[in-house]
C-alpha cells in the first residue's frame, strides 16, 4: 500500500471533483455565507483545491489566498478564469505555520 499524504485525496479526485460536488453542495449559498463574515476582509481558504469557493469569492471583490498540498487540485484552479490571479501556498496548512502566500 502506498503511503498517503496530505496531497493523495487532492491527487486522486482532482478531475471528477467539481462534477461529483456540484450537485451535492450549494456553492452560491457558500459563497455568500463566506462573503458576509469576511465583510470585506481577507479571505484565507485552507485546501482551496479547484477553486470552488475562492474564485467566486474574488470575483466579489475580496483578496483571497489559499493553501492546498495537491499540485492537481491547484493545476485545475489555474486553469479556470481568475484561477491564475489568487496567490496559494503549496504545503500541508497544517505545517504551513506564518508563511503567507505571496501576491
Amino acid at each position: 500500500m502506498q503511503d498517503y499524504g496530505p496531497e493523495t485525496y487532492g491527487d486522486r479526485i482532482a478531475s471528477e471533483y467539481d462534477a461529483l460536488y456540484e450537485s451535492d453542495l450549494d456553492t452560491e449559498a457558500a459563497v455568500e455565507a463566506l462573503a458576509r463574515l469576511a465583510a470585506g476582509g481577507p479571505v484565507l481558504e485552507l485546501a482551496i483545491g479547484t477553486g470552488r469557493l475562492s474564485i467566486p469569492l474574488a470575483r466579489r471583490g475580496l483578496e483571497v489566498r489559499g493553501v492546498d498540498a495537491s499540485e492537481e487540485m491547484v493545476a485545475r484552479l489555474r486553469a479556470k478564469p481568475g484561477g491564475a490571479d489568487i496567490p496559494v501556498v503549496m504545503g500541508d496548512f497544517a505545517d504551513v505555520g506564518s508563511r503567507a502566500p505571496s501576491a
